[in-house]
């Protein structure tokens, strides 16, 4: 099958050739033909070997996590899916990658794709909707009422957490460029904050949760304006631990 590959950590493009064809060896497993598969940065990392330490991957290795496909074969103990049904889903991390024309992967990670979403849109959900519903309700488990600040909302997993925050009945305020204000408030945003001309911890209120997805100075400042015993979730770093134990804070 065709698949873009890399044989080694670093390599700064990827090889375009011929790969076997991957069978189904579990009983819960399924054979999808990929369709369409979305990039995201994470490819970047573990194509630059900085996951290396996390993720026990051999070579040549195939990047890509998210896929859209077509069911070829199932195991004998799948029971959600049939042959010919359109999926998509995040591959497993020890099964990675979605760029070629065939992958194996879990029943479990699978989902039957909704008919009205386009395969491209689909591509690029996966990763970044899980990203975004770990965050909220896994690791902030938040509630109505409360309120969380979402930097850069107008990017993949921040446009996708505004709007579960919103139907989980948060108050939403995030951060974006002007140009993307109107769009945020249509998904539901309470608050948009501009950050170009805006210092956010001037101007947000005090909120329960704050999502980063920036690091660096900005999940430092994140830290003052979450409310005592409120928690950082960020996607981008960690801060001093000391720094974060000063606030009282808890940080994901």
């Amino acid at each position: 099958m065709k698949a873009a590959y890399i044989t080694h950590y670093g390599q700064k493009q990827l090889t375009l050739g011929q790969l076997p064809k991957p069978s189904i060896t579990q009983p819960k497993q399924v054979l999808v033909r990929v369709l369409k598969a979305s990039v995201n940065p994470v490819d970047l990392k573990i194509q630059a070997g900085k996951l290396r330490p996390l993720l026990k991957l051999p070579m040549p290795l195939v990047l890509g996590n998210d896929y859209v496909g077509i069911v070829e074969a199932i195991g004998p103990a799948v029971t959600n899916f049939k042959v010919g049904q359109k999926v998509l889903g995040r591959i497993s991390k020890q099964s990675i990658g979605t760029f070629c024309d065939y992958l194996v992967d879990q029943e479990a990670n699978l989902a039957l794709l909704p008919p009205n979403l386009d395969l491209k849109l689909a591509a690029a959900l996966p990763l970044v909707g899980l990203t975004a519903y770990q965050a909220l309700f896994d690791k902030m488990q938040a509630k109505r009422g409360q309120s969380i600040l979402i930097h850069a909302g107008a990017g993949a997993v921040g446009s996708i957490l505004v709007q579960l925050a919103k139907m989980q009945g948060l108050t939403v305020i995030t951060t974006a460029s002007q140009r993307n204000h109107a769009w945020l408030t249509t998904l539901g945003a309470d608050q948009v904050i501009d950050y170009r001309h805006s210092d956010f911890t001037k101007v947000c209120p005090p909120v329960d949760y704050v999502f980063d997805t920036i690091g660096k100075e900005t999940l430092l400042q994140s830290f003052e304006v979450v409310k005592p015993g409120g928690k950082v979730v960020s996607v981008a770093g960690l801060p001093d631990a000391k720094f974060a134990k000063a606030y009282g804070l808890n940080l994901i």
